[in-house]
């Protein structure tokens, strides 16, 4: 048999001019002798070797991978994190993270379900990335919580990936593959093998170890799922999304009277005797809720087509990206951050203001909060004896008030920045808006660092400067209309 091999792969060389290299090839034995082994891999004129190997870039073994063979993908990060991270801004490192870092383990988490030590150590290195630079041993605390960071910028996050979450959807569409019955070797393989009983996957963990981390995420697909009957083989009768409500939700007293809560569709729809599939006598309640069911199954009739299953978003077609999104969740936040995240600031500026709407600015109320020692902690734009604190510093300095009154800008003195934004925004009532908010923040703040990191004296005139500069910038990312606008409104208002 092995010269046969030998002879198919020979002809095949010599009809495509795509020769074997078995000096590069390596022989895996399964079940098979030392011996033997040694006397196939001379047959053949190639090395052996043995499991968990390398196989496209993943980790191939008989058994489920361990961390140690994930291993080589930490490698990766520590590389990245040392050659650039350390150069870059926070605007850079967030562009980091989210464009390399968080996509290194992608194609790894499109196949296999990360151990929980992986993604802890893969958001070690991310963390470090956007908060710390390359110094892997640094103990500077972090900004802003990694969950907050990890949200949405929808919701009020940076929009770093999720890594558990993402690993998830990625792995998604093999049941998406596999409930749709694709015309894929491994979906009809897992359905003869494990599920020609005419059986549906539900809380049997039956096949590989691959298959079951797959079958982890059955809730989740089905929480996002509803499914459009066709033959009903893949939908099971009570608790799919099939036919509007689920039947168990709709028909509860019924329901607890069913000898099979897993029964598929199909089973359900061949069986002329419904009664068959309960245990009687039945309760008055159920008898009603079967009169029912009875009713309303009376015009559905099953095809031989496929079943279809479609998805909340109103598709058929599976993305990781909407399931990502739709894991992830939504929650009720200002529209200050689809805002700042729409505007056309530089993204170092947008990280600023992120920063200060969440009250994680480096003032020195904060600092002093994280317990460390400084001189004073007294604001250095003005001589009241007040701590500076994030409102103070913004809103109710002196030296603030004045730059606000240069736009001819009235907030209120008892609000939060949450409040005051759209306060401002109403009264700019430009286009521009959020562009205008953010430079005069930045300004502010720049002659805060001024003071205490380069001893000069605040300054109103360099503080305006500073804004004009900062929107010239600005204006050229505009269209030419929006920044003509823009520069109109300068000329009348500063």
């Amino acid at each position: 048999q092995l010269f046969f091999l030998k002879a198919i792969l020979n002809s095949f060389a010599e009809s495509t001019g795509l020769k074997v290299n078995y000096a590069k090839s390596m022989m895996v034995p399964i079940n098979i002798s030392e011996h033997k082994l040694n006397l196939l891999a001379n047959t053949f004129g190639c090395s052996t070797g043995s499991f968990p190997f390398t196989y496209l870039g993943l980790p191939l073994s008989l058994t489920k991978p361990t961390v140690a063979d994930f291993w080589p993908l930490v490698s990766k990060y520590e590389r990245r994190l040392v050659i650039v991270s350390s150069l870059l801004s926070h605007a850079g490192r967030l562009q980091m993270t989210n464009a390399v870092l968080s996509a290194l383990p992608t194609y790894t988490m499109c196949t296999y379900l990360l151990p929980k030590t992986m993604i802890k150590q893969i958001d070690k290195y991310r963390k470090h990335c956007l908060w710390r630079g390359s110094d892997i041993n640094s103990k500077k605390p972090p900004k802003a919580a990694w969950k907050l960071v990890c949200n949405s910028k929808e919701n009020g996050g940076l929009g770093v990936h999720d890594m558990q979450i993402q690993n998830e959807s990625l792995l998604l569409k093999h049941l998406h593959k596999f409930f749709n019955k694709c015309d894929i070797p491994w979906v009809q393989l897992i359905w003869n093998s494990h599920y020609n009983n005419e059986t549906i996957p539900v809380n049997n963990r039956n096949g590989s170890f691959w298959w079951r981390d797959v079958l982890k995420l059955l809730d989740s697909f089905k929480g996002m799922a509803s499914v459009t009957i066709g033959d009903g083989s893949t939908s099971l009768f009570w608790s799919d999304v099939w036919h509007g409500v689920p039947f168990n939700v709709q028909w509860p007293h019924l329901f607890s009277f069913a000898k099979d809560a897993n029964t598929s569709v199909q089973n359900f729809l061949d069986v002329d005797d419904k009664s068959e599939f309960f245990h009687v006598p039945l309760s008055i309640e159920a008898h009603d809720q079967y009169q029912q069911m009875i009713t309303e199954l009376q015009n559905i009739q099953p095809s031989h087509n496929k079943d279809v299953w479609n998805y909340i978003w109103g598709s058929s077609l599976f993305t990781s990206n909407k399931a990502y999104t739709h894991l992830l969740g939504s929650i009720p936040v200002s529209p200050i951050y689809k805002w700042l995240w729409n505007s056309n600031c530089l993204l170092k500026r947008k990280v600023f203001f992120w920063l200060a709407l969440k009250d994680r600015l480096s003032t020195r109320e904060l600092l002093k909060r994280k317990q460390m020692e400084l001189q004073s902690y007294n604001c250095v734009l003005c001589h009241q004896d007040v701590e500076e604190s994030l409102h103070h510093l913004f809103m109710d300095c002196p030296f603030a008030m004045t730059c606000w009154n240069l736009l001819g800008l009235a907030y209120l003195i008892q609000g939060s920045m949450l409040d005051s934004v759209p306060l401002f925004r109403a009264q700019i009532n430009r286009p521009f808006f959020m562009e205008v908010i953010v430079a005069m923040f930045w300004a502010i703040w720049s002659a805060r660092n001024d003071v205490i990191f380069r001893n000069l004296h605040h300054s109103v005139q360099r503080c305006k400067m500073g804004f004009k500069h900062e929107l010239v910038w600005v204006k050229l990312r505009f269209k030419r209309d929006i920044g003509t606008q823009l520069q109109l409104w300068l000329d009348n208002f500063v």
